[in-house]
């Protein structure tokens, strides 16, 4: 994942086996690819003694409101990942734009 976003954005351990990627200055369509490539780079990789690939369920969470708080930016990621989970690997947008969000 990190020669993915490195030089756009930064990865953080969000607790287990959770990532948050900020990208500041990055509009939905590019996150998207971002996380595509990211979702390309995981099922690339080879675990020993693991058949599957590895699969992730992703939230891409974006906006322009500067008063939007990291713990409202959480809680709109963790409904995009949600819906994320039904269409796996691709990932879901959600967008936060005065304090409430959308698809």
């Amino acid at each position: 994942m990190s020669s993915v976003v490195e030089g756009r954005a930064e990865a953080y351990r969000n607790g287990g086996d959770e990532v948050v990627v900020i990208a500041p200055q990055t509009d939905a369509e590019a996150a998207r690819k971002m996380v595509t490539q990211v979702l390309t780079a995981l099922a690339n990789e080879r675990v020993e003694g693991l058949a599957a690939p590895i699969t992730a369920a992703c939230g891409i969470v974006t906006t322009i409101d500067a008063t939007t708080t990291g713990e409202e930016l959480l809680a709109v990621m963790y409904a995009a990942k949600t819906e994320s989970k039904k269409h796996t690997p691709r990932p879901s947008t959600l967008s936060v734009e005065g304090g409430a969000w959308r698809s």
